[in-house]
């Protein structure tokens, strides 16, 4: 108080450093030294500590335990029971409380495994496991996971993870012409003995994906051709020809 440098017996000196915080533990010790009127010096030391503390965590986001960032991800059938796995790791050095999951489709994720201890504190060893079903909508199905955790100070952190799935609703139509006349029911149009028939085989894709290696199949004439790829809303004509028998005929064509 009266700068002359000395540490007299009513003062209290009050030292300062600063530095950034490191990541983890850190320890460091103080040492102050004073000299007396006369004799040797005098001396004391104390430590201290600080954690560093990164906090971080992770989501990852699978559906029937694949993981599909991009569409258009798992092809499921329309109806099927879809399983979205959520699993969440702490990627920091702290435990994290209050970690919740959530999904912007309304799925609701529930925990099932992963805190060994029961304590409800993500520790840094362990990595926790929610579960939501569902069943498959038709069409390009995207949803978004979000997960959140608090460490013993400071922000939230948080993590997000999409997944996708296609739900599949194929179907395939056939109309079968004769002469082009869709004659489903007899008698179908009348055509000369040994006269010209031209059997035509309009084949469409009503469904939602793709259909490979299209067979169409006449129950009479046999095969009819294969169409190596049929897109959705997309028709293809296959076509026959043979010479009329007497007499009612009927025959039947198959689109697989």
């Amino acid at each position: 108080t009266n700068n002359d440098g000395i540490l007299n017996l009513t003062e209290v000196w009050i030292f300062e450093a600063t530095g950034p915080a490191a990541s983890g533990q850190y320890t460091n010790n103080a040492t102050v030294i004073g000299t007396p009127p006369v004799g040797l010096p005098v001396s004391d030391s104390n430590p201290d500590n600080y954690f560093g503390q990164t906090p971080g965590i992770s989501l990852v986001k699978t559906t029937n335990l694949t993981d599909n960032d991009q569409a258009p991800g798992l092809y499921v059938p329309v109806g099927d029971t879809v399983t979205w796995t959520y699993t969440v790791t702490n990627t920091g050095n702290v435990n994290l409380s209050q970690v919740t999951v959530s999904d912007d489709r309304g799925a609701v994720p529930v925990l099932i495994s992963g805190d060994t201890n029961n304590d409800g504190i993500l520790n840094l060893t362990e990595v926790w496991i929610f579960e939501a079903t569902g069943p498959a909508a038709s069409g390009q199905y995207t949803n978004n996971a979000s997960v959140i955790g608090t460490p013993p100070i400071g922000l939230p952190v948080s993590d997000s993870n999409p997944d996708n799935y296609f739900g599949q609703e194929p179907g395939i139509n056939l109309v079968k012409s004769t002469n082009g006349d869709d004659a489903n029911d007899p008698t179908g149009p009348y055509i000369p003995a040994n006269g010209s028939v031209v059997w035509t085989y309009l084949v469409t894709n009503t469904g939602n994906v793709n259909l490979t290696d299209v067979q169409v199949i006449d129950d009479i004439l046999g095969l009819i051709g294969t169409i190596d790829l049929l897109q959705p809303g997309k028709s293809r004509t296959l076509t026959a020809n043979g010479n009329a028998s007497a007499g009612q005929y009927a025959n039947m064509g198959n689109a697989t």
